[in-house]
Order: C-alpha cells, then sequence, then structure tokens
C-alpha cells in the first residue's frame, strides 16, 4: 500500500492528529488532511489543505491521480452544549459535510472507501446495557440527531449508489491533547481547587482511549460495503463520572473535595456501555493508566 493515500477529514483535530500520527507510525501510505485548523505532525508523507469541507474544497485540492484507499471523516462538531446553542452550525459541520464528501466520491466514480465518525448520542436515553447497535435511536440533542442524520445519508449513498462505507458510534474518547469534555474539565476545575460537577455522579460512561480508537478505525476500513455497516466503538465497559472523577482527584494529591450540583446539563444522557461483541477492540491501555497519563500530560502542558 506504498502509492496509496488516505485522506483524512478533520485532520488538525484531536482524533484527526492520533489518526494520522498512527498511520504514519504504522503503514507507508501517503496522507492528505482536509479541514480547518493548523497540523502539529510534520511529515513529507502528509499534505493538510487547510479549508472547509465542501466538493468544492475537495475538487480544488487536487486529488486526481491518487490512489485512495479512503475517506476518513474525522471532522463534524463535537460538542453537544455547542450543538445546543447553535444546532444550525453543527448541521453543517456534521450532516452537511458528509453529504458533501460523498457526493465528492460519487460524481468522480471513486473506488474509495468511506469511513464516518459518528457518536452514540445517536441513542439517547438507554435503560438497557449494553447498548446494540440494533437498539432504538432516539436522540436527546442536536448533537445526535445531525450525527444521525449523517447516518441516514451514509447508508443512502451506499445503497443507491454502492459506496462502501463504515460508521463508527464512538463512545467517551479520551487520551492526552484533548482540551474539552469531562477529562479536561475535571483537570481545570481540580487545579483550580475547584470540584464541584453538574449531574449526581452516577451516570455511567464508555471511554476508549484515542490510541485503542484510531486503530480500530484503520482496521475498520476492511469492513466497508456498500450495505453500510454500523460498529460500536467503546471498551464495553462502564464508569461512573463519579469514579472517574475520584481517579483525576487521587492524581492531583486530593487537591480539592468532590461534589455534585444534581443538575443535569441539557442533551446529556444517563448512561452509555457499547456492546462491542460485533466488533471486539482490543483496549490496549486500561483507564487507570489513560487517566494517570492523562493528568501527567495536563500537569506537563498547564
Amino acid at each position: 500500500m506504498k502509492n496509496k493515500s488516505i485522506v483524512v477529514l478533520g485532520g488538525a483535530g484531536f482524533i484527526g492528529t492520533h489518526l494520522i500520527n498512527y498511520l504514519l507510525e504504522n503503514t507507508e501510505m501517503n496522507i492528505i488532511s482536509i479541514g480547518r485548523g493548523e497540523l502539529l505532525t510534520k511529515s513529507d508523507r502528509v499534505k493538510q489543505y487547510s479549508v472547509n469541507i465542501t466538493k468544492n474544497s475537495l475538487d480544488e485540492a487536487n486529488l486526481n491521480g491518487l490512489v485512495i484507499l479512503a475517506f476518513i471523516n474525522c471532522a463534524g462538531g463535537g460538542s453537544v452544549q455547542e450543538s445546543h446553542q447553535s444546532p444550525l452550525n453543527d448541521f453543517y459541520k456534521t450532516t452537511a459535510c458528509t453529504a458533501e464528501v460523498l457526493e465528492y466520491i460519487r460524481v468522480n466514480n471513486l473506488p474509495a472507501k468511506y469511513i464516518q465518525l459518528s457518536s452514540a448520542a445517536v441513542y439517547g436515553n438507554c435503560f438497557k446495557f449494553p447498548i446494540s447497535t440494533s437498539a432504538p435511536l432516539n436522540p436527546i440533542s442536536s448533537y445526535g440527531y445531525n450525527n444521525l442524520m449523517a447516518e441516514n445519508v451514509i447508508s443512502f449513498y451506499s445503497r443507491v449508489y454502492g459506496i462502501n462505507t463504515t460508521i463508527l458510534r464512538v463512545f467517551s474518547v479520551y487520551g492526552e491533547g484533548l482540551k474539552k469534555q469531562i477529562l479536561w474539565d475535571a483537570c481545570v476545575k481540580i487545579s483550580q481547587g475547584n470540584a464541584s460537577f453538574f449531574g449526581t455522579g452516577a451516570e455511567v460512561r464508555d471511554f476508549i482511549h484515542v490510541d485503542d480508537l484510531v486503530s480500530t478505525i484503520f482496521n475498520s476500513i476492511q469492513l466497508a460495503s456498500d450495505n453500510a455497516p454500523v460498529f460500536n466503538c467503546g471498551s464495553g465497559e462502564g464508569t461512573t463520572i463519579r469514579d472517574l472523577l475520584n481517579h483525576v482527584l487521587a492524581n492531583f494529591d486530593g487537591l480539592a473535595k468532590l461534589k455534585f450540583t444534581g443538575e443535569a446539563k441539557v442533551g446529556d444522557p444517563l448512561g452509555y456501555i457499547a456492546d462491542i461483541t460485533a466488533y471486539p477492540i482490543g483496549q490496549t491501555i486500561p483507564m487507570n493508566v489513560g487517566i494517570e497519563n492523562y493528568v501527567n500530560w495536563f500537569k506537563k502542558e498547564f
């Protein structure tokens, strides 16, 4: 696969950055990164186009003549709260962006596969665990709805136009370099002596380290088909927010006392645990190790 290329959409983002590093270390392929932001990775095998992801910008990227194995979409909205405040903006980032790329593939009759990073938010509130990909889809946030609409667009293009795709419903991804979501918020607060958080602490999440996720993303290319298969990407294990934050506190030497407001954030579900029997993920980084590494990264950088 030395002469083949992979297009990473959103390559300057958290997951995109880790995915590009993984591809550089584990393959000989060239990488085209398309999307806003500046790449931290410097390699003559990586070319960056810092543009909004549209069919026109893909046309202008001059991908003609390249043997493209896959388009991997790591772009899209990344915040439930931001999507609630600006649902239309999130729609353009997530749903419209997906349609633009698939239309580019269709018009140019490319044999490339398309991998979509969707979200467990498409499930909404669930009361039966672990969550199977056949579970009802009833998102409770704009973020979840926009991801679900993107999935429907993908299924349509696969079924009607024969594009080989894979949809990965990512659960709670974390790892060094992530500057948002619960671990980031926790480190910022606790480092300032504040350990007050929304909710009750009993909320359950399924955390997957980004290093385990990116290897799963790459391996999913071979699973793509015109049936648009869907897989969960999680550890298959649940962790309460209280336990998670206690792990963080322990790595800060108990700098603050943990407390919860009892108030839930808009769009936040009560619990998620992935059923990964259809696509088992080799979890190489246990939660306690991952949290310790994350806190050490935070202390060093900030």
